[in-house]
Formats: structure tokens, C-alpha cells, sequence
């Protein structure tokens, strides 16, 4: 190939190889009948099928990174592969370059157990060449986005998740439980779309199957009749029937993948698979639930479940068991990039219940979690994967971690948030258009579930109407909500050259968001068949809005921000402070040591003013004497400087500590949470402030007056009877009684303590 490209390039500088080049080429001309054709007969002597972009979703026929088409699956299974494949990772780790490895997708591999298992081993061969001041152990972490009752499997000798996992308990954590009904009532009754996420997911799931993945679909289709053929008792089951068959199967599955292997299906596949069939039962046809119970055989099921027709395997040759475990892998190929494009880039951007809930690696249907289930969280990590990754924020979150977390204040005001948006559909919506869209959805009484055929009714006005339709008004609220600048929260002076410029460059954010949201939906714009004239009638309608000159919305928006942002700055402190403190390990996405208000890529990819950060950080500033200016955001990074300093200071309590949640007493202990770590004669306690914005009313400032607290108290365990604590955070000293020790006196400085036992240094 050099030596090709070497010869053109010495012909390309001879005039006369010029011209035969160029009556070469004129003869492949395809503006002309005769050169047309000589370039059709060229193109079809090649190895590959030249076709329309458009064509992938239907035909392409290779393992391609979702729906990425330059990106080609490649078989890492096959050792000469992974040999060449992991070269650099390889010498990288031998030279002590690197101490640890990230895998990114591994649920796209065949057999992501093999995989983990192999590079831990090869790793681990590698220790003795590594330079003696080296880790004397691989860390080996696995992006997996599991469901909220799946376990990292613990036999792929890997050290956890990359941390989507705890991104979402800390989330949930922050939002009120009783905000999640009010709030999918209205967003059901404002929009006519459901008001549950699974019924969104499910839609999504068949679209997908349909048009973006059709390709994938046939082929694991494919591959499941080559199964039946193969056997005389299934040989007649048609294509059709094992397609209308498996896309009922596929869009009951709860988790991204299964992992039946040589091994066969483990119980927690099982239980997956038996669960998805018996779903899929009510919605197939009773003609094909035969055909569901051929599946659960086929894709690694010994017999199929008791609810299912008795059809019993039979004894198979070794070609059907070669056929067998290729459909299977197909299958379990199949449902990662099903899962991500259906829910994380699709039903997200559908449903809108309260968008902080719709994030990678969480389920918007489950909204909130409570205390004791946070610390089951912990607990079980502690014990299974004490050394997994924690995130917060990564290049691929759909919101910042402080954007989610005001969002988050707004379940615990639900009327109040549920009639300001009232309010501004109405507002911002011409009366002639409320009429056309949303047929008096915005009325207080809409009942939750809107009569039948109202939604198809709203859309198929979209492209005609002046104003975008409901979900995408309220979706585009809630985001300028919870990102708006805290510089721009408050009083708006229209003439005032800072504001317009900084509302300017805010709406561009947001416009860029916008039109990503809108193609994600699949409807009724999609990146494939951009809709111009709905995706123009969006941006006017942003634009209009946030006119501070001439915008009631952009001036009760400032306002609203400024009442919640305590709150929001709040969640943000104590999110952070956890992140430090759990069970794991915690990885820090650049720029987010200060307030992190992004949206969804490029914007959480913007440039990083490190110098300022780092300016900041030398000054050493104590968190507590940025509480008053909170809002420029050196009060996070001081917090998480001085947990950083402890993890430095106190490692194996970190990396080793047992976790022990506490129970708070008194008349806000719901709004506190509260655990001790323990290593040895090591002792650390950690308090915060949970859903404390009804604590907070009044309050400029992100912390609660310790008078609010009033008599609530922390239990310690036993051996803490009359401890001295030092607080790491604000320097304070501190004193348990009696087991007890007061929220007020914890937290009269700032909503988080993280205390060290003092007679310990």
C-alpha cells in the first residue's frame, strides 16, 4: 500500500502521468451514460457493496458500534485479537504507566466474563515486570449500567462499575418521594403521554427494533430459524413467527444483556429471561407462545417455564449447538445497544416527569430513594465491590451533577413547580395554539390518563403549529431551570450589557441542547430526517422567551432560580461530600470542582478554566468562609479539597473501612442522613442534610439555621460514648454524649460534617 501511494504521489508532479490520470478518470466520469456504467462494473468487482447511508439500519451486515457505521465490532474472543488489541495497554502497564484499566462497553462484547477474566490474568502476569514503587495489583473497572435489582457479576474478577450506579442512588437520594406522583400526573395531563416511563420505554423499544436496529434485529432473527431449521421438531416455525416473537421477548427484557455462556444460563439470567417471556406472553399471539417457549430453549433455557407450552428439548448434534451459541450471542449483542439507544437516547428525551431522573444509568420510573435504601446501597457495595468506581459525572451524563441537583429541589415543592409551569404554558403559548395543541390539557382537572386519541391529535399539528408541542415546552423549562447561571438568578436588567450577554450565550447552550433533544425524540424530528420547519418553530420559541427585554418567562424564571438555588447549591455540597465519603472509589470529572450546571455533550465538554480552579485551590481559602459567596462555586472545591486531603491522609480506612449507617431522632430527622467508617482504631462520622428545602425557606445561603434542627440527634454505636470528633471540613471540635451528638451543633456551619475521631490526630 506505501509503495502504491509513494507511485501516485511521484505521478501526480509528471505532467504528462497527469493527463493519463486524468483520461482515466474521465472515462469513470458519472455525469455521463457509458462512464456511468464503467463505474457501476468497477464498484461491483469490489469486496464490498457501495450504498446509501441510509441503507445501515436495514442491511448493514457487521457488528457496528450501536448505530456508528465507521465503527466495526471487531472479535476481541479471538487471541491473536486481544494480543493485538491490548499491545500498548500491555507495555503501558509493564512500565508502570498505568496502574488500572477502564473498560468501556463491555456488554458489547461476546463474552464479557472471558474478556474481564483474561485481562486480569494477563495483568496479573505482568506484576513481577513492573518498576518496584508499582501497584502490586490491577484495577479493573467495567462500564455496565445495571438496573436497580442487578448485581455486577461478582465471578468476572473485575473491581466494579465505572460508577453509573452510584451517580443514580446519590440522585435518587436527593429527590422527595412524595413529589413523584403530582408531578407525573401533570406531566400526563399537560402532554397526553403516559405517565409511567415504562410505557414510553416500551414504544421506544419498538421503534428502535424497527427502524435504527432492523439490521441487527434480522440477523438475530436469522440466526434463531437457522436453530429451528436445524431440528426436525421446529424446522416449519417461519422467520415471521420467531421475528413477532422475539421483538415481544426483546422489549420485555429489564436489563441491558444476559451472559449465558459454555456454562449455560445462571439464575440471574434465568430469572431475567423467565420474567421477560412471561411478560411477553400477554402480548404475543397465542399462535407464537409456543414459539416464546422455542426461544427460552433456544437462547440457553433448559425447559421451558411452567406458564409456557411443554415443549421439551431435544437431544442436540454439534451443529445445532454451533448454531445454538451463535444465536445466542447475536442475542446478547443485540440488547445492550437495543437497551441505550432506546432508553438513555431515545424514551429520556420523551418523558418528563422531572428530568434530573433521566440520567445514564438510571430509571426515570424509579424517582426517589430513601435513606435506609441509600445505605443498603452502601452497605452491599461495601461488601461485594468495595473498591468500584463512584461517579458523578462523566463526558457521556445528560445533565451536570449540581443542575440534577436543583432539579431535584423541585420534588419537594411539587404544587408550587406543577403551577408555575401552569402558568407559563399558558403564557407562553398563543390562546388560537393552546387550542390546537393541547386541547385544554393545561386545566387543573385533566384527568391523568387523556382520552384516546388526543396525543396523535397534538402531533400531527406539529409541524404547523407556532409553538412547540407541550412535552417539548416543558422539557426545554425544566432544563433552562436547572442549568441557568447562578450569575444570571435574580433580578434581570434588560439594559444592562453583561445580562444580555450573558443570556445570549446561555440561550446558545441551550439552543444546541435543544436541537439534540428534539432528534433524539425520534418524533417528530430524528437525525436521520431532520424536521426544519418544527425544529425552527422550537428555536423561535426560545428565543422569544428568553428576550429579558419583553419576556415575562425569562424575568419569572430568573426569579424562580434565585428562590431554589440555596437548595440546589445544597444538594450539590452534600452529593459531593457522599461521593468522597461512601464505600468506593471516587472518580472526578474535570471542571465539576466548581458548580456544575451542563447539559448534555458537547456542552459538558467545554473547555475547563483550570488556571482559575487552581488559583483557587492555592488560596486555601476554609469552606467556611465561602459560604457567603456560594455562589461562584470555590465553596465545592474547598469541601472536596479537604475530603481529598483526608482519603490522602487515612487510605485503608477508605479503601478497607467496614460502613455503618446511623439513625437520627428527633423533629427533622428526615432530613438527615448519617454513617460512621471504622478501620481499626480509625473512626469516621459523616452527616448531612437531606431534602432540606422546606428547612431552607428565607435562606440566601446553601446551609440550614441550627435552630431548624432543633432537638434531632445522631445515635453513634457503641465505643462512642463520649468521643471527641473533629470536624475535617470546618476545623470544629466536637463532643458525643451519651451516644448522641446534636444535628445543630454538626451542621451550624455548613450542611455536610465529615468528623474524624480527635484523640486519633
Amino acid at each position: 500500500l506505501s509503495h502504491a501511494r509513494a507511485s501516485i504521489a511521484a505521478a501526480l508532479v509528471d505532467i504528462d502521468a497527469q493527463a493519463a490520470i486524468d483520461r482515466s478518470l474521465a472515462r469513470f466520469d458519472a455525469t455521463a451514460q457509458e462512464g456511468r456504467a464503467r463505474l457501476h462494473a468497477l464498484l461491483e468487482a469490489q469486496s464490498y457493496r457501495l450504498a446509501s447511508w441510509r441503507a445501515a439500519a436495514d442491511e448493514i451486515n457487521w457488528r457496528r458500534f450501536f448505530e456508528v457505521t465507521e465503527l466495526a465490532g471487531i472479535r476481541i474472543e479471538e487471541p491473536e485479537v486481544f494480543d493485538a488489541m491490548h499491545a500498548t495497554i500491555f507495555r503501558l502497564y509493564r512500565e508502570g504507566v498505568i496502574d488500572s484499566v477502564r473498560v468501556d462497553h463491555v456488554d458489547g462484547l461476546s463474552d464479557p466474563r472471558a474478556y474481564c477474566r483474561e485481562l486480569q490474568k494477563r495483568l496479573d502476569g505482568l506484576k513481577k515486570e513492573r518498576p518496584p514503587s508499582a501497584w502490586t495489583r490491577p484495577w479493573i473497572v467495567v462500564e455496565k449500567i445495571l438496573a436497580a435489582d442487578e448485581d455486577l457479576r461478582a465471578d468476572w474478577k473485575v473491581d466494579g462499575t465505572s460508577g453509573y450506579d452510584f451517580m443514580n442512588e446519590a440522585g435518587a437520594l436527593l429527590h422527595d418521594p412524595a413529589g413523584a406522583e403530582p408531578l407525573a400526573a401533570f406531566w400526563a395531563a399537560a402532554t397526553l403521554r403516559p405517565a409511567d416511563f415504562r410505557t414510553e420505554q416500551s414504544a421506544a423499544r419498538r421503534q428502535i427494533l424497527a427502524e435504527n436496529l432492523a439490521a441487527e434485529f434480522n440477523a438475530t432473527a436469522r440466526a434463531l430459524h437457522r436453530v429451528a431449521r436445524a431440528d426436525i421438531d421446529t424446522r416449519d416455525i417461519a422467520l415471521i413467527a420467531i421475528q413477532r416473537a422475539l421483538t415481544e421477548l426483546l422489549v420485555q427484557v429489564t436489563v441491558y444483556r444476559t451472559y449465558v455462556d459454555s456454562r449455560g444460563r445462571v439464575p440471574a439470567d434465568t430469572e431475567v429471561i423467565v420474567a421477560a417471556l412471561r411478560a411477553a406472553h400477554e402480548t404475543v399471539r397465542p399462535s407464537d407462545r409456543t414459539v416464546l417457549a422455542w426461544l427460552d430453549h433456544w437462547l440457553g433455557g433448559d425447559l421451558a417455564d411452567e406458564d409456557l407450552p411443554d415443549v421439551l428439548p431435544q437431544t442436540a448434534t454439534r451443529k445445532q449447538r454451533d448454531e445454538r451459541r451463535r444465536a445466542i450471542t447475536r442475542f446478547q449483542q443485540l440488547t445492550p445497544p437495543l437497551a441505550a439507544k432506546s432508553v438513555e437516547d431515545t424514551a429520556f428525551y420523551r418523558y418528563g416527569r422531572l428530568i434530573s431522573r433521566n440520567e445514564v444509568g438510571s430509571d426515570p420510573g424509579d424517582f426517589a430513594l430513601t435513606v435506609d435504601a441509600f445505605h443498603a446501597k452502601c452497605l452491599r457495595r461495601a461488601t461485594a465491590f468495595p473498591h468500584a468506581m463512584l461517579a458523578l459525572a462523566t463526558h457521556d451524563h445528560k445533565r451536570g451533577a449540581d443542575t440534577r441537583a436543583r432539579l431535584a429541589v423541585l420534588s419537594e415543592m411539587p404544587q408550587r413547580w406543577t403551577a408555575t409551569l401552569r402558568r407559563w404554558l399558558t403564557l407562553n403559548t398563543p390562546i388560537a395554539e393552546q387550542g390546537r395543541l393541547v386541547d385544554e390539557t393545561v386545566a387543573e382537572n385533566t384527568p391523568m390518563t387523556p382520552p384516546a386519541g388526543l396525543a396523535a391529535k397534538a402531533h400531527a399539528v406539529a409541524e404547523s403549529a407556532a409553538v412547540p408541542l407541550p412535552e417539548d415546552q416543558l422539557m426545554l423549562m425544566q432544563t433552562l431551570i436547572g442549568a441557568w447561571p447562578l450569575a444570571l438568578a435574580g433580578p434581570l436588567d434588560a439594559n444592562d450589557a453583561a445580562t444580555r450577554d450573558g443570556i445570549s450565550a446561555f440561550v446558545e447552550r441551550v439552543a444546541a441542547w435543544q436541537e439534540k433533544a428534539l432528534r433524539e425524540t425520534k418524533r417528530p424530528s430524528d437525525w436521520s430526517m431532520p424536521n426544519a420547519a418544527y425544529e425552527g418553530v422550537c428555536r423561535a420559541f426560545l428565543d422569544r422567551i428568553m428576550d429579558v427585554g419583553a419576556s415575562v418567562f425569562a424575568r419569572e424564571a430568573a426569579a424562580l432560580v434565585a428562590s431554589i438555588a440555596p437548595a440546589g447549591a445544597l444538594n450539590g455540597l452534600v452529593q459531593a461530600a457522599l461521593h468522597l465519603t461512601v464505600p468506593g472509589v471516587p472518580d472526578l470529572y474535570q471542571g465539576t470542582e466548581f458548580w456544575d450546571f451542563s447539559m448534555v455533550d458537547p456542552d459538558n465538554r467545554r473547555p475547563v478554566d483550570f488556571d482559575l480552579r487552581r488559583a483557587a485551590l492555592e488560596a486555601a481559602e476554609a469552606p467556611a468562609a465561602l459560604l457567603e459567596p456560594w455562589r461562584d462555586g470555590r465553596i465545592k472545591q474547598a469541601v472536596m479539597a479537604k475530603l481529598l486531603a483526608l482519603r490522602a491522609d487515612k487510605p485503608d480506612l477508605f479503601a478497607l473501612g467496614d460502613y455503618q449507617p446511623l439513625v437520627l431522632e428527633g423533629p427533622q430527622a428526615a432530613h438527615g442522613l448519617a454513617f460512621i467508617r471504622r478501620q481499626g482504631a480509625d473512626r469516621m462520622l459523616v452527616v448531612v442534610a437531606v431534602h432540606a428545602a422546606a428547612l431552607l425557606e428565607g435562606s440566601e445561603r446553601p446551609q440550614v439555621e441550627p435552630t431548624r434542627w432543633g432537638d434531632t440527634e445522631v445515635l453513634l454505636p457503641p465505643g462512642t460514648a463520649s468521643n471527641a470528633w473533629l470536624d475535617v471540613v470546618t476545623g470544629a471540635r466536637r463532643r458525643s454524649v451519651s451516644r448522641r451528638i446534636r444535628v445543630a451543633e454538626l451542621l451550624d456551619t455548613l450542611p455536610v460534617a465529615v468528623l474524624r475521631d480527635a484523640a486519633r490526630g
